[in-house]
């Protein structure tokens, strides 16, 4: 998420997300409260403190229907995606998470959210590999399979499968099938 996306999907200004939110900057984080009209309820700007009684809200975030989990310690990205039957690569995916690094508090979807008006990549996700012709992407130095997932609208475990790699490791001159 950016301010800019959360402003466009509520139909208000980043000026007054800011302002409503006291922000001093364009920047947010993950698990982070935000006022997205003048009279909303949600008035924190901090992660929750009563996380511990509310581990889990089946309730959809505002109008888009992806579930949210609450980050208990002991969690896992591993432990989460077992739970919920998804893929560690989508919780990243879905959460924007550059590393499998989460934090006590943090709120993470953990599921698509189906709406259209803040999952273009969501959608692309699903529908634009399915459509397209197979590509080839030659690894070059700086690749990732994340950084090469994010390139193509694909996810991590959609490239380890196209290509049957069984680990994560890649290497400069690789052709790494995209489909």
């Amino acid at each position: 998420d950016s301010l800019w996306k959360i402003a466009t999907k509520y139909n208000v200004s980043v000026a007054n997300l800011k302002s409503w939110n006291n922000l001093k900057s364009d920047n947010i984080y993950i698990g982070q409260k935000l006022k997205v009209s003048a009279g909303s309820s949600s008035s924190s700007s901090k992660p929750s403190t009563n996380t511990n009684s509310n581990k889990e809200t089946s309730k959809p975030s505002t109008s888009s229907s992806a579930k949210t989990y609450t980050v208990v310690k002991g969690d896992s990205l591993w432990k989460i995606a077992t739970k919920y039957n998804v893929s560690v690569a989508n919780l990243k995916s879905w959460n924007n998470l550059k590393s499998d690094t989460i934090n006590i508090g943090q709120k993470l979807k953990v599921n698509a959210s189906s709406t259209s008006s803040n999952s273009n990549t969501s959608q692309a996700n699903t529908s634009k590999p399915s459509n397209s012709t197979t590509k080839t992407h030659t690894v070059k130095k700086g690749d990732s399979l994340w950084s090469v997932s994010r390139q193509y609208n694909t996810t991590v475990d959609n490239i380890k499968s196209w290509n049957k790699l069984t680990g994560n490791t890649i290497y400069i001159g690789q052709k790494l099938t995209i489909k």
